[in-house]
C-alpha cells in the first residue's frame, strides 16, 4: 500500500504542516553547521534561519572560509542520510519530510545560485575557479539519490511527493521572507 492510500484529508494537512516545520528545522540545522564550524575555528559567530556570519574584524582566510561555508551543506547531507536511515528502519512518512526538506532546500539554493547570486556551494566553486554549478550538482545529486531511496522505503507516491514539495516550498518561503522581515541574529 502506498503512503498516498493511508492518509485522509486531515492527515494530509497534518503531514503538510509537519513538513513545513521539518523544513524550517532543516534550515536551522544547516545554519548551525556554519555557526559551529566558525566557533570551532575561533570566530565570534552569529546565525539566523537563513544565514550565518562572524563578528570578528579579521575575516577568515580562504581555507577557514571554505570550512565554514561547506559546513552547512555537509551537515544538510548528513541530516539527509540520518533521516533516510530512520525512514528505512521505521518506514515513516513523517521522517520522510526531513529527507525531502534537505533535497529541496539545496535544490532551491542551487536555483538561487544560478539565477540570482551564489549560495554556499556556488561561492566555494567560485573561490576555487570551478563552474558555478559544479559543487551544487554533487550536493543536489547526492540528496536526490537519498530522496529516491527514502521515497521507496516510505512508499511515498506521487501525491506524497507533490504535497511534500508544496509544503517545503511554503517552509522555504517562510524562512526567506521571515529573515528578511525580521533580521535577527543569534549567537
Amino acid at each position: 500500500m502506498r503512503s498516498d492510500d493511508k492518509l485522509g484529508l486531515g492527515g494530509w494537512f497534518g503531514f503538510a504542516g509537519w513538513t513545513v516545520v521539518a523544513t524550517i528545522l532543516s534550515f536551522l540545522i544547516h545554519e548551525l553547521g556554519h555557526y559551529t564550524a566558525g566557533v570551532i575555528l575561533g570566530f565570534d559567530m552569529w546565525f539566523n534561519l537563513n544565514s550565518a556570519g562572524n563578528y570578528n574584524e579579521i575575516p577568515p582566510n580562504e581555507f577557514q572560509q571554505t570550512i565554514i561555508t561547506m559546513a552547512g551543506p555537509v551537515v544538510t547531507v548528513i541530516q539527509g542520510f540520518i533521516a533516510a536511515a530512520l525512514v528505512r528502519s521505521r518506514q515513516s512518512l513523517w521522517l520522510f519530510s526531513f529527507v525531502a526538506a534537505t533535497f529541496w532546500q539545496r535544490t532551491f539554493a542551487f536555483a538561487t545560485t544560478m539565477a540570482i547570486s551564489p549560495n554556499d556551494e556556488g561561492r566555494i566553486a567560485l573561490m576555487y575557479d570551478l563552474p558555478l554549478w559544479a559543487i551544487h550538482s554533487v550536493t543536489s545529486g547526492l540528496l536526490l539519490v537519498i530522496l529516491v531511496w527514502a521515497s521507496m522505503k516510505a512508499r511515498a507516491g506521487l501525491l506524497t511527493q507533490l504535497v511534500t514539495w508544496f509544503a517545503v516550498t511554503v517552509g522555504v518561503t517562510i524562512v526567506v521572507l521571515g529573515t528578511q522581515a525580521f533580521p535577527m541574529k543569534f549567537g
